[in-house]
C-alpha cells in the first residue's frame, strides 16, 4: 500500500510537503491528532408528529467543515525556526483558500481551507531557542467535500448538418433540420458517495451572425443567422419517467465579425504590402478602383474593398509681412499668377483673384480673413517740457507738444504722406497730457503697422514712449475646394509691388494638408481577421478599425439549480431565451456505466461537446 502523502498548495501558489516520503521539504512536518479529517458534520432534522410515536426523518445538511491539526516546525538547512514559522505563517490567510491535497491508493484529492482561528505557537518558553517547535492550526473548510480532478469526457462531431434558417422560415421546424446524434459512453459516472450534478460545454455557430447583432442584447439576428441547435442530456436516475428527458437549448450563433478598416493617405508613388506580399507600384492619385486591383491580386477580389473617403481640403495662410501700407501683391499657384491684389484686400477681392487662375477654376478655393487692427499707446512721463516727434516708416510729423490735445496728436499724425486723413482715430484725456491711443483704421486697418519711434531729443525733464496694445494684420485662409486637386502646391506670394512699412513681404504657411484618404476593407474569407496592411515611405497607413471575431455563444451548462446553469462565452443571456425550461436531474451516488446522447442541428464537422462529472468526496480516502 502506498504511504499516504500530504501536500499544501498555499495562497501564493507554492508547495508544502507536510508528510509523505518528501516530508519536511520546507522544515515544516505534519503532527499527530488531526481531527474533522474525514466526514463533514452533518445536521439532521426530524419530525415529532403529535399523533405518532417517536419521529420521521425530514433532511439533513453537511455543514462547514472544521479542520485542527498541528505542524512541527525546525530549524534545519540554515535557515531558523523564526524564517520558517515565518513562510508558514505567511502561506496562510482568512479571506483566501489553500488547498490540503492527500494522496493515497485511491486517488489524490484536496479540500479547500482557510484560517478559522490564529495560529497558536507555544510559548512556555522562548521557541527561538528550541529546534523544533510547535503550531496549532485551527482551519474552515466552507466548502466541506475533498474533490478530485473532473471526470471529462469529450466528442467531435462528424457530420456537416449546417442549415439555412431562411430555407425553412421562423420558427424552425426542428424536426425537419438535418441532425447528428452524438454518444458519449462513461464507464463510471459517478462513483463517489456524493449526488453530482453533470456540466456540459457545446459549441456555438462559426459563421458570422446575420444583421442585426449587438453582443450582449439577445437574439436580434438570431432568427437569420446560421446556429447551432443542441438537444442535451438531463436523464434523471429515479423516475423512469424521465428516464430519457432532454432539453433542447436556443440556437446558438456565432461570434460578430468586425472587418479589418485600413485608411491610406498618399504623398507621392507608393507600394501596399498585405501580410507582407507588396503590390505593384501605385501612383500617388491612384483611384480606387485602381487600388482595389492591385490588392485583389493578393488576397482575392471577393475579400477587399476600396473606397474613396471624404477629402480633406487643403488651408493655406497667406499674410502680408513688414507693416505694408500701400500697394498690391500677387500669388502664384503652379506656375500660374493672380492679378494684382491690394496690400490690405477684403477676402471677396482675395477670392475673386485666386478662383480666375485657370488651375483653380471658379469657386475653385474660399477665402476667409481674420481682420485686426494696430493699436498703439503714446505716454508722458514725468512732466516734461518742450516738443517731441513721432516717425512712422521713416515719415516723421511736426513738433508736438508733451500735453497736446488729442486732436492735436491726430492732425500732426494724419499729416504724413502714409497715413490717411481716415486712417489713425485718436483717443485720450480731453484737456491732454495722454497716454493716446492710436487706433489705425480705414486704409490702415487690418495692417500689422510697425511701432511709431519717437524723437525725445527736444524734450526735457520727462519722455515720451509709445508701445504696441494691439498687433494689426490679416490673416487670408485660403481653403481650396475639393474639385481641385487634393494636395495643392504652395502658394507664392510676390510682394514686389507693396510699397511703405519696412522690407514688405508675402508670407504663405500651410494650415491643413489636403488629402483623399482610401479606405481598405477586407470582407469574405479575411472578415473578422486582424489583416495587416503596410505601406513604404510613399504614403501614410493607419488603422481605422481592428478586424476580429467576438467569442460565439459557446454554451456553458451547470445544470446544478443554484446556479444560473446556462451561460455563454459571448456575454449573451442565453437563460431568458430558455422559456423558463431548467435542468432539473442530478445524478446520485455509485452511478455505474451510462450513455449520454445528444443531438445537433447546424454543426460542422470538428465541433467539440464536453461532459464533465465532477468528483466530490466526504473523506480524503476510501469509499469507493
Amino acid at each position: 500500500m502506498q504511504k499516504t502523502i500530504v501536500e499544501l498548495e498555499d495562497i501564493n501558489g507554492y508547495w508544502w510537503t507536510l508528510a509523505g516520503p518528501q516530508a519536511g521539504d520546507r522544515g515544516v512536518y505534519l503532527g499527530v491528532g488531526v481531527s474533522g479529517l474525514m466526514d463533514a458534520p452533518v445536521k439532521v432534522v426530524y419530525e415529532t408528529p403529535g399523533n405518532w410515536p417517536g419521529s420521521r426523518y425530514l433532511n439533513h445538511r453537511v455543514l462547514q467543515r472544521d479542520l485542527v491539526f498541528a505542524v512541527e516546525i525546525m530549524d534545519a538547512c540554515g535557515e531558523s525556526w523564526l524564517q520558517r514559522d515565518s513562510a508558514w505563517r505567511k502561506a496562510w490567510s482568512y479571506t483566501q483558500d489553500c488547498k490540503l491535497y492527500v494522496t493515497t491508493d485511491d486517488g489524490r484529492r484536496y479540500l479547500k481551507l482557510r484560517l478559522f482561528e490564529a495560529p497558536e505557537v507555544l510559548t512556555d518558553t522562548d521557541p527561538n531557542i528550541h529546534g523544533i517547535n510547535r503550531v496549532g492550526m485551527t482551519c474552515v473548510a466552507g466548502d466541506p467535500f475533498w474533490w478530485e480532478d473532473d471526470h471529462v469526457v469529450s466528442q467531435v462531431t462528424t457530420t456537416d448538418t449546417r442549415f439555412d434558417p431562411a430555407a425553412f422560415g421562423w420558427p424552425l421546424p426542428y424536426d425537419r433540420l438535418p441532425k447528428e446524434t452524438i454518444t458519449l459512453d462513461v464507464p463510471d459516472v459517478n462513483p463517489t458517495d456524493q449526488t453530482i450534478w453533470p456540466k456540459w460545454s457545446v459549441p456555438g455557430s462559426e459563421e458570422a451572425p446575420a444583421q442585426p447583432y449587438v453582443p450582449g442584447v439577445p437574439w436580434l439576428g438570431a432568427p437569420k443567422s446560421r446556429q447551432l441547435v443542441w438537444t442535451v442530456p438531463d436523464y434523471s436516475f429515479t423516475d423512469p419517467n424521465k428516464a430519457d428527458r432532454r432539453v433542447r437549448l436556443p440556437g446558438l450563433i456565432g461570434g460578430l465579425r468586425t472587418d479589418a478598416v485600413w485608411r491610406t493617405v498618399a504623398a507621392g508613388p507608393y507600394k501596399l504590402s498585405v501580410q507582407g506580399t507588396a503590390t505593384a507600384q501605385l501612383a500617388e492619385t491612384a483611384t480606387a478602383a485602381q487600388i482595389q486591383t492591385e490588392l485583389a491580386k493578393i488576397v482575392g477580389a471577393p475579400n477587399v474593398s476600396v473606397q474613396a473617403d471624404t477629402k480633406v481640403r487643403e488651408t493655406q495662410i497667406v499674410e502680408v509681412t513688414g507693416g505694408a501700407t500701400g500697394g498690391t501683391f500677387t500669388l502664384t499657384l503652379d506656375g500660374q499668377t493672380t492679378a494684382p491684389i491690394r496690400y490690405n484686400a477684403s477676402a471677396f477681392e482675395v477670392q475673386f483673384a485666386i478662383n480666375r487662375l485657370p488651375n483653380v477654376g471658379f469657386r475653385g478655393c474660399f477665402v476667409r480673413a481674420d481682420s485686426y487692427n494696430c493699436v498703439q499707446r503714446v505716454t508722458i512721463t514725468g512732466d516734461p517740457t518742450g516738443t517731441y516727434r513721432l516717425t512712422l516708416d521713416g515719415k516723421t510729423t511736426t513738433d508736438i507738444p508733451p500735453r497736446a490735445l488729442p486732436i492735436q496728436l491726430g492732425i500732426a499724425l494724419k499729416a504724413l504722406p502714409n497715413v490717411g486723413i481716415f486712417d489713425a482715430l485718436i483717443t485720450g484725456p480731453l484737456f491732454g497730457g495722454g497716454p493716446y491711443n492710436i487706433n489705425f483704421t480705414a486704409g490702415l486697418a487690418g495692417v500689422k503697422v510697425n511701432t511709431l519711434q519717437v524723437d525725445n531729443s527736444n524734450m526735457s525733464g520727462g519722455s515720451a514712449v509709445v508701445t504696441t496694445q494691439a498687433e494689426g494684420g490679416t490673416r487670408y485662409a485660403v481653403t481650396f475646394d475639393r474639385t481641385t486637386t487634393t494636395n495643392v502646391p504652395l502658394l507664392v506670394g510676390s510682394p514686389a509691388n507693396l510699397t511703405g512699412g519696412q522690407s514688405p513681404g508675402v508670407r504663405v504657411t500651410t494650415q491643413v494638408e489636403g488629402q483623399e484618404p482610401m479606405l481598405i476593407h477586407f470582407l469574405g474569407t479575411l472578415s473578422g481577421k486582424d489583416v495587416e496592411l503596410t505601406g513604404d515611405n510613399g504614403v501614410s497607413v493607419i488603422s481605422h478599425v481592428t478586424g476580429g471575431t467576438a467569442p460565439a455563444e459557446d454554451a456553458f451548462i451547470d445544470t446544478d439549480p443554484r446556479t444560473e446553469q446556462i451561460t455563454s462565452a459571448s456575454g449573451s443571456q442565453l437563460w431568458s431565451r430558455m422559456n423558463g425550461v431548467r435542468f432539473a436531474n442530478p445524478i446520485p451516488p455509485y452511478t455505474g456505466r451510462k450513455q449520454f446522447q445528444l443531438t445537433v442541428s447546424g454543426a460542422k464537422p470538428g465541433q467539440m461537446v464536453t461532459l464533465r462529472l465532477p468528483r466530490p468526496w466526504s473523506r480524503p480516502w476510501g469509499m469507493r
